[in-house]
């Protein structure tokens, strides 16, 4: 991984944090394994597929990126569980993982509750 490269793309794209999750992050990455990679960009500068291209020369790898402000409350609550932070502040990353955490417990009730009604109406 070449860490000024990364900082540089970050800075490029003006994104907030750069998190490892997934097989890298845990330890239990194989020969071969991609680089699972998200990012926090609410003010994302440029292209998308760039940033992707960009991202996998900086940590010379094949990466998947996924952007934080448009992931689903599973996966926001995968970041928030593994996640190791390559770019951005701690607080940054922290506020990631909180709200990470919270849309996942929130998503859950949702769950739990469209559970019980499909449980009473369906035979």
């Amino acid at each position: 991984m070449n860490r000024p490269r990364l900082r540089a793309v970050a800075r490029r794209y003006n994104l907030d944090a750069v998190i490892l999750f997934g097989s890298r992050a845990r330890g239990d990455a194989r020969r071969g394994s991609d680089y699972d990679v998200c990012v926090s960009a609410p003010r994302l500068r440029g292209d998308e597929g760039r940033l992707v291209g960009d991202l996998a020369e900086a940590l010379r790898e094949d990466v998947d990126v996924c952007i934080f402000e448009r992931i689903g409350p599973s996966l926001a609550r995968t970041v928030a569980v593994e996640g190791k932070l390559l770019f951005g502040s701690r607080a940054r990353f922290d506020r990631l993982r909180l709200r990470g955490i919270k849309e996942w417990q929130d998503c859950r009730k949702y769950l739990r509750a469209v559970s019980a009604y499909l449980d009473r109406v369906l035979p």
